[in-house]
């Protein structure tokens, strides 16, 4: 009963195959379509971006390269002046060694020279005039034997 109404719709098997591939062959022709279509302008997206970043990095003048470039110029001058800098706070250092070694020195010295004249100061106010000889005389005579 219901097959003979579908035969009086679809009069033979060809019509019927014919309906059934339409059903399924326009839908996923369709759906193909659509897919490649997204798939080209992702590719497009893709690649416009990549020429973007290409551009970011190769431009001559503001490109990352070109920055790149310049970065590693800048380093190398800092690089020079530490190292000058460098070179020149060991020479403080050597300078300042040496400043300090002859500073000790002199210290050393002026207090030789301090604890010879205070020998000679006391030695001076111990001594005994000579007879005849004033304190002044006697201490005017220990002066002059003390410079010869």
């Amino acid at each position: 009963m219901n097959l003979d109404r579908l035969s009086a719709i679809f009069p033979s098997r060809l019509t019927l195959a014919a309906v059934v591939g339409c059903l399924i062959f326009i839908p996923l022709a369709i759906w193909l379509g659509w897919t490649g279509g997204v798939a080209e302008h992702d590719r497009r997206q893709a690649q416009a971006a990549a020429d973007a970043y290409h551009a970011q990095i190769a431009d001559p003048t503001t490109g990352y390269a070109a920055r790149l470039g310049r970065c590693a110029a800048s380093l190398s001058g800092a690089e020079a002046a530490v190292n000058r800098q460098s070179e020149a706070v060991r020479d403080l250092q050597k300078t300042a060694a040496e400043d300090a070694a002859r500073a000790e020195r002199l210290v050393q010295a002026a207090q030789a020279q301090a604890i010879a004249a205070d020998r000679r100061a006391r030695a001076v106010l111990q001594a005994q005039p000579r007879d005849g000889e004033s304190r002044c005389d006697a201490a005017f005579r220990l002066h002059q034997e003390a410079l010869s």
